[in-house]
């Protein structure tokens, strides 16, 4: 009979251990894992919100120096295209840095616009291309296009390219970028109604 009651004794305590762990391991240890799990995301979510306030913050520290930027850019707008002053200015800035300049190339705004992308933000100007072609050393050119860059009017330059040097040592260079036209005037300059 003892055998008979040992092996009972050890069949009731490994019942009594699978009902323990189905009933009380099994959905604790459940609970555990998801609350790892959702402490996981959301010590996750916790450092992502703390590097957009530090950003935020960044961006709140220098509010002053980019609306100062942001003036000074605006100021470098100009509400019409003034093309004519512009090659005037830019005639003027070649002379000034020792370059012949032999063509400039305006392509119209529409040519150049960027396609519209669902939900972007528009921005407060448009832009004309532009293709300039120069001749002079290497130092002059540079100065010439340190010239545009840093002159009255906000204009980027995009690319630039040498040719080889001709017989008198002057570089060929063909530049492109844009420059900026408020859209505020060619939005009122547009006829209401489309048609």
């Amino acid at each position: 009979m003892k055998p008979k009651l040992i092996l009972m004794g050890v069949a009731g305590a490994l019942a009594l251990t699978v009902v323990w762990y189905i009933a009380l391991w099994s959905p604790q240890s459940d609970k555990l894992d998801k609350a790892r799990t959702e402490r996981t995301a959301a010590e996750a979510k916790a450092d992502q919100s703390q590097l957009r306030l530090t950003k935020l913050k960044k961006l709140e520290a220098n509010a002053d120096v980019m609306a100062r930027d942001r003036d000074r850019l605006a100021a470098k707008i100009p509400d019409a295209d003034r093309i004519d002053t512009f090659i005037i200015d830019l005639n003027r800035r070649a002379t000034e840095s020792g370059v012949a300049l032999a063509s400039i190339s305006p392509q119209d705004s529409a040519a150049n616009a960027a396609p519209a992308v669902a939900g972007a933000k528009s921005t407060a100007a448009d832009t004309i291309g532009l293709q300039l072609q120069v001749k002079g050393n290497y130092q002059q050119v540079l100065r010439f296009v340190d010239s545009v860059r840093d002159g009255d009017r906000l204009v980027t330059v995009e690319t630039m390219s040498l040719a080889t040097p001709d017989a008198t040592g002057a570089l060929t260079a063909t530049i492109g970028g844009r420059m900026f036209v408020s859209q505020n005037t060619i939005a009122a300059a547009a006829p209401a109604g489309g048609s």
